[in-house]
């Protein structure tokens, strides 16, 4: 089994998560576009719940990512500051 070492990563952590927060974000825009017109269509109350699920796991794991990006971006700081 063969780890990456760091710099075998692509990319810092904060810039994973940006762009994993980015992909995510893209997946809740697109599925509520989606589903959108799924319900213009229908207009049922089961299809208004599901589209709150649909756009909403997604678009949470996005802010989730992005806060992620943004506290492993303050560690990152403060650790490589002079004490």
């Amino acid at each position: 089994m063969n780890t990456l070492s760091e710099r075998d990563r692509r990319g810092t952590l904060p810039v994973r998560l940006v762009k994993t927060a980015g992909f995510f974000f893209l997946v809740s825009m697109v599925a509520f576009a989606a589903v959108n017109i799924l319900a213009n269509m229908f207009q049922h109350t089961f299809i208004m719940i599901v589209e709150t699920v649909i756009v909403g796991v997604p678009f949470l794991i996005a802010v989730g990512c992005a806060v992620g990006a943004v506290v492993a971006a303050i560690v990152r700081h403060n650790r490589h500051a002079p004490v």
